[in-house]
Parts: structure tokens; C-alpha cells; sequence
């Protein structure tokens, strides 16, 4: 093909139902505060996405607020539903403190975290007369002043006082981060703890039994949202059911408990590990940002990733590991995580911790070579694992039919796109000369059954492998070539758990 970078074009062709966002609609569920206009236990649809919507819905600081403007700042090209709860009346919110003390300090500003780093870092400037009293009243006001703080604070006499905004659970493990402390100031940490007794959910999803939702929610519902999705499980025999996403802080070894075969395996559950940090300036996670958000910014990508002609390039990253043609190989994989903060040095999952957890069905936060957070390759898996994995264990864990007929089709256009740019397209045999590509229809058949290959084998396991299945995606590919313009079009069509799916592809030069 000659001229600078094909066109191309790909689409999806499914045997049983046409593979968009449309098949599983994005649902939070979380809670609100009373300050919001939600009731509880309601289906919400299409929410807006006029700024402030999910402040004025939820309750401002509430989980199902800060859920929804994560979503929204990553998308708002798809629809967005939402069932939101009111808290348990028996329900206890969890309280943590930092306490502050000063002796001569110096002209210096200290940073307070507690809850998102990019969002709930506050600046306090500090001078030869401030007090651990001055201290914390300011920090007091800079949290009172924040609509986006999932919590409440009081001052008595530099020791603050934190106290969630919800009850329940969620809010022990909201991250407080001290950094940067001028000299003559100290602090102390105290955790968050004692949060209890989460929301009641009995019936409340009954109301969406005919729709299929993925659903993002805390891991207090994590129960509830396994108990829906795995009863729907297939229930159409097109795999197009939803599947729960959530996220979760605390050690390596807690993880491992928690994804342990015949604990935690479903094919409908993507759990996301965070690293519990327990220093004396710093707990929380790892990646210093509420638990709840992580999976409503993830599914906000996932989203748009099955959206057709959704723009995803400023979230899109190389694999630096490898070569070329695998540039943006597995899209739902090294997805930077733009409105997040960066795990520091030392303080994430080790590469050993990784893949142990990877192999028991969860998924990780982790950082590139450059220095930007990064979801690992291990991310969209569900937690299922069998006790020997066989070609369709392995392709449900990785989710399901629509995630992994989306990741193959993008897989084909992207490395096609780029190995066949600046190409020679000819009818014979290629000619002998290394300082130009050229391509035959030989040669184009041979290139997308490596990719196919590529997708069946590890680390991918994203397509079932056989002998057979590979006789018959070879026999199945059509390639039809026109070296008048320089275009190549054809299908192809592959076994995924059991059903034949199918693409067209269409690469035409651009002169």
C-alpha cells in the first residue's frame, strides 16, 4: 500500500448481537447523603452531565458523588445509570485524626491528603507564629471548603478530628498523607477505623433483572453484586452479561485471602488490588485515592471503549517492552490513568506480587517505566479461575464475549494499521529490497494469522487455541488485494467460547 499511514476501517459483525456500549450500560451503585435529592434505592438513568449533577443528586463529599464526577470527567460520550442508597440508620462512620504539634517553625507549607491526592490535598502555609492550634483550624477550613471531601473535620487544639461523610465500611480506608512538613512542625496519623454496618441492599437490584449492567460499586456491596450477575450469567447464551467492578485497599497478603480459589472466583467480578501503606505520614493506599473511585474512572475507560469512534488516544500508551507493531496491542491494558496520582517508589506491588495476584484472577495498579500510572496487562480479568484452567476458563477470566471481541478487533486495526504503513502492495512476489516493505496477499494472510496467534497464546489468552480452531480461522480469512488503489479488504472470523464472531476489515492508501 502506498502513501503515508492507511485508512482502515474494522467492523464488528457478530453472529448473535452487534458488540457495542449499548449491550451493558454503566450503573453505580453507592450511597448518598441526605443533603442529596436521590431515593434511595431508585434506578437513576442517563444521568447528565451538567457539572454538579452528581453533587446535587448524591449529597456533595457523599461515595455516590465523587463516583459519578469520575465518570463523567473521563466520559461523556455514553450513558451513565445509577441506584443510590441512603446510609444504614444503624451504620457507624468511620473516624481517623492527624494531630498536629509546633515548636519555632519556620516560614514553609505543609500538604494534608485525606482521600484523593488530586483532589483532596490541601496546602497549609505555615510561619514563625503559627500553633498546632492555627495548624489545624486552618486544615479544618480548607476540608469545610471542599465539596469534593469524603469526610468532616474538627479542630481541638491542632488535633483534627476526621469523620467520613458515609457510615459503613467504605470509610476505613480513606488514605491520610502528610508531606513536606517545615521544621518545628510533627504530626501523628491516626487510621481511620470503626466505620460499620453498611446499607441493607435486599431487593434493590431486582429492578434492573430484565437490563444488562456493568456495575461499579464499593466493595461493601461486592456480596450483592455477585450474587445478581453470576444469576444472570448467560441466561441469553450471548455472554453479554455485566460483569461487577471494584477496588480495594490493603496488604499482599490480604489480596491473596480474598482471591483464593474457591473464595473469590467469578467470572463476573474484576477486583482491583491497591497496596495498603502503613507508614507513620502516609496510610492509605498506595495509589493515594478513595477506593471507590478507581473502578468508576476504569469502567468510565472500558466504556468508551466500546463505544464506536469514541476518542481514547490521551489514555492510550506503547508497551515499552515490546516492539512496534504491538503499540496500543491490548487496549484495555497500560491505560493511563489521567486524573490519578502516581504510586511513589517502593511504596506499590512488587513485580513478583503482580503476577501473583494476576494469577489468582485480580488485577493491579502499577507504574510504567516513565513514571505514569498504569493499569497492568493483568487488569481485565475477572476473578475466575478454575482449578485446571482450560482454553475457555482462560477466556472468561479475561471478562467475556464483548470485551474480548472489542480487544481483538482493535488488535487486528492497530498493528495492521501500523506494519502496513508507508507498504508496497504488489501481485507477485515481493521484491528483494530492505529498504522498503512490500506486501502480497500471501504475505498480508501470513501477518494476521500471527496476530490471531498473538491473541490465543500467553500472556493474552484473549481467543481460544487449537489446532482446529487455527485450520479454521485460516480457512475462514478472506484477503482480496487491488494494487490500482491500493487497498486491501477481506474478513475474517474466529471461535470465541464456542460462537463464531466475525470481522471485515477495509485498508485503503491515503495519497
Amino acid at each position: 500500500m502506498a502513501g503515508t499511514y492507511p485508512i482502515s476501517e474494522f467492523t464488528l459483525l457478530s453472529k448473535l448481537d452487534k458488540i457495542s456500549a449499548s449491550g451493558r450500560i454503566p450503573l453505580i451503585l453507592a450511597q448518598g447523603t441526605s443533603a442529596g435529592s436521590f431515593t434511595s434505592g431508585a434506578l437513576v438513568t442517563n444521568i447528565s452531565n451538567e457539572l454538579g449533577t452528581g453533587k446535587a443528586l448524591c449529597g456533595a463529599g457523599s461515595i455516590g458523588h465523587l463516583m459519578i464526577d469520575i465518570f463523567k470527567q473521563v466520559n461523556t460520550q455514553t450513558r451513565l445509570d445509577a441506584i443510590i442508597v441512603s446510609d444504614n440508620g444503624s451504620g457507624v462512620a468511620a473516624t481517623g485524626s492527624i494531630a498536629f504539634a509546633a515548636s519555632s517553625p519556620v516560614v514553609g507549607t505543609l500538604y494534608v491528603t485525606v482521600g484523593s491526592y488530586t483532589k483532596n490535598r490541601y496546602a497549609i502555609a505555615t510561619t514563625a507564629s503559627s500553633t498546632a492550634t492555627t495548624i489545624g483550624a486552618d486544615l479544618v477550613t480548607a476540608i469545610t471548603a471542599d465539596s469534593n471531601s469524603p469526610v468532616t473535620a474538627i479542630n481541638t487544639a491542632g488535633s483534627v478530628a476526621l469523620t467520613a461523610k458515609n457510615k459503613g465500611t467504605e470509610g476505613n480506608r480513606i488514605t491520610i498523607k502528610a508531606e513536606s512538613l517545615p521544621s518545628g512542625v510533627t504530626q501523628t496519623t491516626t487510621v481511620f477505623s470503626s466505620g460499620a454496618t453498611d446499607p441493607v441492599l435486599t431487593g434493590i437490584l431486582s429492578k434492573i433483572d430484565a437490563s444488562r449492567y456493568d456495575i461499579i460499586a464499593p466493595v461493601c456491596f461486592l456480596s450483592t453484586v455477585k450474587t445478581h450477575l453470576e444469576a444472570k450469567f448467560n441466561t441469553r447464551n450471548t455472554i453479554l452479561d455485566g460483569v461487577g467492578i471494584i477496588a480495594k485497599t490493603d496488604t499482599y497478603a490480604n489480596h491473596q485471602t480474598a482471591l483464593a480459589p474457591g473464595t473469590l472466583s467469578s467470572k463476573v467480578i474484576v477486583y482491583i488490588c491497591n497496596k495498603l501503606v502503613n507508614d507513620a505520614d502516609y496510610k492509605g493506599g498506595a495509589m493515594p485515592e478513595l477506593d471507590y473511585t478507581i473502578p468508576a474512572y476504569i469502567a468510565a475507560l472500558r466504556t468508551l471503549r466500546l463505544k464506536d469512534n469514541a476518542s481514547t488516544s490521551s489514555f492510550m500508551m506503547s508497551d515499552n517492552n515490546r516492539g512496534g507493531i504491538f503499540t496500543a496491542g491490548l487496549p484495555y491494558s497500560n491505560m493511563k490513568l489521567n486524573n490519578f496520582a502516581n504510586i511513589a517508589t517502593g511504596k506499590g506491588f512488587s513485580l513478583d506480587e503482580i503476577e501473583g495476584l494476576g494469577d489468582l484472577g485480580g488485577s493491579t495498579l502499577s507504574m510504567d517505566e516513565s513514571g505514569t500510572v498504569a493499569v497492568t496487562n493483568k487488569l481485565w480479568m475477572t476473578s475466575y479461575k478454575e482449578a485446571t484452567p482450560t482454553a475457555d476458563g482462560q477466556t472468561y477470566q479475561t471478562l467475556n464475549k464483548s470485551d474480548c471481541a472489542t480487544i481483538a478487533r482493535e488488535y487486528f486495526m492497530k498493528n495492521m494499521k501500523s506494519y502496513y504503513a508507508q507498504a508496497g502492495l504488489t501481485n507477485g512476489d515481493l521484491p528483494n529490497n530492505t529498504l522498503a516493505r512490500y506486501a502480497t496477499q500471501k504475505s498480508i494472510r501470513a501477518y494476521i494469522v500471527g496476530l490471531y496467534i498473538d491473541l490465543c497464546l500467553f500472556p493474552y489468552n484473549i481467543l481460544q487455541y487449537s489446532a482446529s480452531l487455527l485450520s479454521e480461522f485460516q480457512t475462514n480469512l478472506v484477503v482480496n488485494i487491488n494494487t490500482a488503489n491500493g487497498a486491501v479488504s477481506g474478513s475474517m472470523s474466529f471461535r470465541l467460547m464456542g460462537q463464531l464472531d466475525s470481522f471485515i476489515f477495509d485498508l485503503t492508501s491515503q495519497l
